[in-house]
């Protein structure tokens, strides 16, 4: 197999649950609010489905290496670990995660909507 991807995207929207979900997730100390916990929920589904397991399997070590972050705050791509995860927008998170056996790198250039041309 040469190469897995997963992606997610994820509304900002009203979730009393999330600090319950966070503890059971191993992230209590991680997570400071929705915003947080919607960051981090969109990069574990998109590396659940890379990965092809269960997003409510718990605490996952494969999911701290995706999560990895240099001194400068980025995202680090670990070996065959690479992910980009952020904002679309005010209330829309994405993740897009790669796992490659061949040192594959993932980059992106947001568009503004005024940049989208139909094809």
């Amino acid at each position: 197999m040469g190469a897995r991807i997963g992606v997610d995207i994820e509304r900002l929207k009203p979730r009393k649950n999330y600090p319950a979900m966070a503890g059971i997730l191993g992230w209590k100390e991680k997570v400071r609010d929705l915003s947080d916990f919607l960051s981090r929920w969109t990069l574990w589904e998109a590396g659940a489905k890379c990965i092809g397991s269960s997003s409510l399997a718990g605490p996952n070590a494969e999911f701290e290496r995706l999560d990895h972050r240099n001194a400068d705050g980025r995202v680090d791509s670990l070996g065959c670990w690479n992910s980009l995860h952020d904002r679309l927008n005010q209330d829309t998170y994405y993740a897009i995660v790669l796992n490659s056996q061949h040192g594959a790198v993932l980059t992106h250039r947001h568009l503004e909507p005024a940049e989208i041309e139909p094809w």
